[in-house]
């Protein structure tokens, strides 16, 4: 679409200019607190609309809650049926883009679509049983290389079967397709998003940053969603839906308490995606009937060094062996006791996790906390974390690394400063310094005898070349025993949530009686397809895929107003 065609379109579906939408919002935020000019919803003057707000702040056609993958598929379609749309993010400008701008970026998309509804049917055990759904998944995943193409995306496609189920029904039918970036530029999701949000830009699709969805404002007669409240600065926003709201706010990794009443009671996870998926839109479809599915699915990704992930709100650094620059090291908890194979792959991982086993005898977890142990050779084989710009553990993806959010040191020291790397000349010295809570609240010590035996017995399965304990790769493993000693404590990180409101094929909401709650629609992570296990390189291109089909599926209703 050319620049002349955009403007045509621009006056065509908006009441108000871009300019004056900026104006106009501008004096709304900047009067927020001066004489309450925010309308609240109001039982007065309303008669039987007391639903409604005494007067809107904006509008528009469709609003858009999120600004990742999904949001801004949903904005094109929107705009391009002729509609004007709304987004709105919680994040500031430049670091958006939610889950989609810093994931791994590949698509898993099917050359067969019977083959990949039997796929998809082998992990679902039953959690999505409507095969409609299912279709269109797969569908819209064949159509969706071709409709981020003509946006000026690139990928290069292969053949490659799910690598976490190769032998399962349908697995063979799957590409894969990877973005392509500039030279010499590692791949990942924030390349295919650049061409998202190039083409969000282009077409002066406007977009409120710093701007969260809270509420859901509805007909209590119709059921119909009529508009958005969103908070800003502090303030609220009464945004009027003329034809519907789509949220695409993602899911609810940083929302401590739903983790806990949905999966892990007191579990502190760090995330590496982004930190702004803080469960909002898991509450708004709440307060609306909405049912709920796969709330108890959760997709892992290694090992975060738990204090700095705590500061930052996201995960830095990356614990499992192949990451680290060298792999003489080992994981024990409070006891001193190794408990784990290092080497085994969580992400994605659906079987039994150690880290997890709960002390029913002392209302506890076992194995939390938990520490990565080393020795000097490892400290000095370079930097533990990881800068986009100096590629270390685990470079080209999360959102920590893409955004910058922190540059790890070269030689360690910074981090060591901090007091996030703990040394000690001995093992029972180092054991003194390792101190943390459990998730029962309980502060506790490493055991010092337990570490030195724990140590010592690794050595032993290191010559022997093989672990006998616990299963470990011992391929290129070292001993741990050149001083000085150090530890890191670490938590478990994660990809996203899948969990969330339960949708039908053209991406509208359903209530717990299974019928779509009018003109509210839920794409992407938030209630993901995929609850159980999970088919490698998919949520990616759900966002996207569901975007597009909810965007043009609330396009074409009838304004309620």
């Amino acid at each position: 679409m050319s620049t002349d065609e955009v403007k045509k379109h621009q006056e065509k579906v908006s009441p108000m200019s871009r300019r004056n939408f900026l104006k106009t919002a501008g004096a709304v935020i900047g009067t927020a607190a001066v004489a309450s000019p925010l309308a609240a919803c109001t039982t007065t003057g309303q008669g039987d609309e007391f639903w409604l707000p005494e007067k809107w702040d904006l509008e528009a056609d469709v609003v858009v809650v999120g600004f990742g993958g999904g949001g801004a598929t949903t904005a094109l379609a929107a705009f391009d049926a002729g509609v004007e749309p709304l987004v709105l993010e919680a994040a500031p400008d430049g670091l958006e883009g939610g889950n989609s701008g810093c994931c791994g970026g590949l698509m898993s998309v099917p050359d067969s679509v019977d083959e990949a509804v039997k796929h998809y049917k082998y992990q679902l055990f039953g959690t999505a049983k409507d095969d409609e759904l299912l279709r269109t998944v797969a569908e819209s995943f064949q159509k969706l290389p071709g409709q981020l193409e003509k946006l000026g995306a690139k990928f290069t496609k292969s053949a490659a079967p799910n690598p976490y189920f190769p032998t399962a029904p349908g697995a063979s039918t799957f590409y894969a397709y990877r973005p392509v970036g500039r030279e010499g530029e590692p791949s990942g999701a924030y390349i295919t998003w650049r061409s998202l949000r190039a083409a969000i830009d282009q077409k002066g699709i406007r977009v409120m940053y710093d701007t969260r969805g809270r509420e859901l404002i509805q007909n209590v007669k119709t059921k119909e969603i009529l508009g958005v409240v969103a908070e800003k600065d502090g303030q609220k926003l009464y945004i009027k839906a003329k034809k519907g709201v789509v949220l695409a706010c993602g899911g609810y990794e940083l929302d401590q308490d739903r983790i806990g009443w949905y999966n892990h009671p007191g579990v502190k996870f760090s995330n590496v995606g982004t930190p702004y998926n803080r469960g909002d839109g898991v509450k708004m479809c709440l307060s609306v009937n909405t049912d709920m599915w796969h709330n108890v699915s959760l997709e892992y990704l290694g090992y975060a060094f738990k204090v700095p992930s705590d500061i930052y709100d996201c995960g830095i650094g990356a614990v499992y062996q192949g990451v680290l620059p060298a792999n003489n090291f080992m994981m024990v908890n409070a006891k001193g006791k190794r408990f784990v194979n290092e080497s085994l792959n969580i992400t994605h991982w659906k079987g039994p996790m150690e880290v997890f086993d709960f002390d029913q005898a002392n209302a506890d977890y076992f194995n939390m906390p938990f520490w990565v142990i080393f020795d000097d050779a490892l400290y000095k084989a370079g930097p533990l974390g990881s800068s986009q710009d100096r590629p270390g553990p685990g470079a080209g993806g999360g959102w920590g690394t893409i955004h910058r959010v922190y540059d790890w040191s070269i030689d360690n020291n910074k981090e060591l400063n901090a007091g996030w790397i703990l040394k000690a000349d001995t093992l029972k010295e180092l054991a003194g310094k390792m101190k943390g809570t459990t998730p029962g609240g309980n502060t506790v010590t490493a055991d010092a005898a337990g570490l030195e035996d724990a140590v010592s017995r690794f050595n032993e399965l290191v010559v022997a070349g093989v672990d006998s304990d616990f299963g470990r790769r011992m391929n290129g493993v070292t001993t741990i025993e050149k001083p000085p000693f150090y530890a890191i404590e670490v938590s478990v990180m994660l990809v996203n949530t899948q969990g969330g409101p339960l949708h039908n094929k053209h991406g509208q909401t359903l209530d717990v009686d299974g019928n779509p709650i009018p003109r509210l629609y839920t794409v992407g992570e938030l209630g993901s397809v995929f609850g159980w296990l999970y088919q490698g390189g998919s949520n990616f291109p759900e966002a996207m895929a569901f975007g597009y089909i909810a965007g043009e599926h609330a396009s074409a209703l009838e304004d309620w107003v």
